[in-house]
């Protein structure tokens, strides 16, 4: 028996953009259904189409194959691996996507995670308090110096990782003990 071919991401978002706007917002701006994670590489200059079909977002059955679901786009959500890992497995369509709309958004769990690893690392209010008051561009600057005596290789926007929120903590508590030292 052949299998039915998957509709592309494009499609599958030009589908929601016309039947539930929370899943998407902006046609020109890929993101997990979910949780709402996107990648800075996804915002390119190509045209929509282009960036939803490179967008590393996994095509989610609804309401899968193997029981019953079919290849239409409306049985699709474009999904993050996270999300699509944790996404529930059911004949109900709309427990699938009541899921869909009710989970933790990225950032959210970021600053989440975050906030309990910067008490672990020793990173304290004070510390953070302190580069409020610094000029942006300053602190980014000098961020960045850090990251690269460190010989880092993770980007900053990439720290939004899940599991990441220790290694930014520690990184930061280094960079505020080596500021304090230098004042």
């Amino acid at each position: 028996m052949a299998r039915t071919s998957r509709p592309s991401r494009y499609a599958i978002a030009q589908y929601w953009a016309q039947h539930e706007h929370r899943f998407v917002c902006d046609l020109g701006e890929p993101e997990c259904f979910a949780c709402g994670y996107w990648n800075e590489h996804w915002d390119d200059k190509k045209s929509p189409r282009e960036r939803w079909n490179r967008a590393r977002l996994e095509r989610a059955h609804i309401i899968a194959d193997s029981i019953g679901g079919s290849c239409e786009v409306e049985n699709f959500l474009l999904l993050c691996r996270q999300c699509h890992r944790e996404a529930p497995m059911t004949n109900s369509r709309e427990l699938m996507l009541a899921w869909a709309r009710n989970r933790e958004a990225h950032i959210s769990k970021i600053f989440r995670e975050l906030s309990f690893a910067l008490p672990r690392a020793g990173v304290t209010e004070k510390d953070i308090e302190r580069f409020d008051a610094l000029d942006h561009k300053l602190f980014r600057r000098r961020f960045k110096k850090h990251l690269r005596q460190l010989q880092f290789d993770r980007h900053p926007h990439q720290f939004g990782l899940m599991g990441d929120c220790d290694t930014a903590a520690c990184v930061l508590k280094d960079f505020i003990t080596q500021e304090t030292n230098r004042n």
